[in-house]
């Protein structure tokens, strides 16, 4: 089955078995072929990955030079089977594709947390500032201001 996390830039494999259509038929890459569909939420971010046999199930590959192109974040996916008259979705779910972390020359700065944990700890730090005394602390376009 396909991973639930990796990082971009890693070259990502995985089987699925055959399966059944929903009159309870074999679908097997005898008669099927299969392909994995992933997406992400911002326009043009897709992969299409076309399985290749695998005893009667099939493999499928991201190169390094796809995934080193995917963003990171949450991406769904929908793995269907077709041939002629038949199509069914054998899959279907989510993965999480982390970032990443290789450079060349000089490393910029890389914040490994999420959007929720820096919110998380910028709340904190204003939480110990009004503690210590603070009156006012502004967080992006906000201020808050200490009333006592």
């Amino acid at each position: 089955m396909i991973p639930s996390i990796f990082r971009a830039g890693d070259t990502i494999r995985w089987r699925i078995p055959a399966g059944v259509n929903w009159l309870n038929e074999s679908v097997t890459n005898a008669d099927y072929t299969c392909t994995a569909y992933l997406r992400f939420n911002a326009s043009g971010e897709a992969k299409a990955i076309v399985g290749t046999d695998y005893t009667d199930g099939w493999e499928f590959v991201i190169p390094q030079a796809s995934s080193s192109t995917m963003d990171a974040g949450t991406w769904y996916y929908q793995i269907r089977a077709v041939k002629s008259g038949d199509e069914v979705t054998l899959y279907e779910g989510q993965v999480e594709v982390k970032a990443q972390l290789t450079y060349e020359g000089t490393p910029g700065a890389y914040d490994g947390r999420t959007q929720n944990e820096i919110d998380r700890d910028n709340i904190e730090t204003v939480l110990r500032k009004f503690n210590d005394g603070a009156q006012e602390y502004s967080i992006g376009n906000r201020t808050f201001k200490r009333i006592d």
